[in-house]
């Protein structure tokens, strides 16, 4: 297929059948011969209605964003953005976030109207997040030998810096339910931290070891509690005001998500691949929703 600009409708590639394992119903929504990804794990990437969702496809040789029905149909060309983070997608109701280059930009879903919001010459930002409002959004870059996060006003216009630092900033994300301070991660370690908004109090939440691997943090639910990856050996929880530190599940969990009300969280599992896990946070047992069998290729 010839490459083709956004608003481009590509031929659905849906498929369903049953997990071999668990009989769970499973809707494949691309066979292209390239890398199609959904958005982070951290990012929503299902749309206002819960009809469709939003992904990151490489078919037309760079990536870019794309929208599908949650059980198949047409495949729409989102975005035509040069240099855009294949992570950094992030969707409210029908609005679309992303970063690409030096750019944070808003399109609509629905018009795929597109604005920028904010332009940092010579930076490449990374993924991008929506306060609890829908008036600020976080993202972060490198600017010489600092790096930094900013808050870009949703309507545009107007940014401001949180924090300049000389140290890696990376998975800026704010909590669900206030705009109080940013949980965000740096490398290689310390890996957890938060700061206020208006830029005091830049914490580190928990001082790992530098051979102990920390990664995917997130939120519980709609609280302020962070889970985390300790791979290969637990999913942990620890309170950004005490530092307390919990064992959630002791087994090899790999990227994580919760659900809204805090009552489940799903993980995928590598290394061996035992499926994707649903967990019970209270009482760390689990069992698993489907085996994808993944190939577990990959640097990781």
């Amino acid at each position: 297929m010839h490459s083709s600009g956004k608003g481009t409708e590509y031929p659905s590639e849906a498929s369903a059948f049953r997990d071999e394992m668990t009989g769970a119903e499973i809707i494949q929504l691309t066979s292209h011969p390239s890398v199609n990804h959904n958005l982070y794990h951290l990012h929503n990437s299902f749309t206002g209605d819960g009809q469709a969702l939003v992904f990151t496809s490489y078919r037309e040789g760079k990536p870019d964003l794309y929208r599908v029905g949650v059980e198949g149909g047409a495949i729409v060309r989102l975005t035509d953005a040069e240099g855009l983070h294949g992570f950094s997608g992030y969707v409210s109701g029908n609005t679309l976030f992303y970063t690409a280059g030096g750019t944070l930009r808003r399109l609509d879903l629905n018009t795929l109207e597109e604005t920028v919001l904010a332009e940092f010459p010579g930076c490449t930002l990374v993924e991008c997040g929506l306060n609890h409002d829908g008036k600020w959004i976080v993202t972060a870059f490198q600017r010489d030998d600092d790096c930094e996060i900013v808050i870009v006003s949703s309507e545009g216009g107007t940014w401001e810096t949180v924090l300049r630092a000389r140290k890696a900033i990376m998975h800026p994300q704010w909590p669900p339910g206030h705009s109080d301070w940013i949980l965000y991660a740096s490398d290689p370690y310390p890996r957890l931290w938060r700061v206020n908004v208006d830029g005091t109090h830049d914490a580190c939440l928990y001082r790992n070891e530098p051979t102990e691997w920390i990664t995917h943090e997130t939120f519980l639910g709609q609280t302020d509690q962070v889970i985390f990856t300790n791979w290969p050996h637990a999913l942990r929880k620890i309170d950004p005001y005490t530092g307390e530190i919990e064992t959630v599940a002791d087994f090899k969990v790999w990227h994580i998500c919760s659900s809204p009300d805090g009552h489940w969280i799903v993980c995928d599992t590598a290394h061996p691949d035992i499926g994707l896990r649903l967990i019970d946070p209270a009482t760390g047992k689990h069992q698993a929703l489907c085996y994808p069998q993944s190939s577990n290729a990959g640097t990781q």
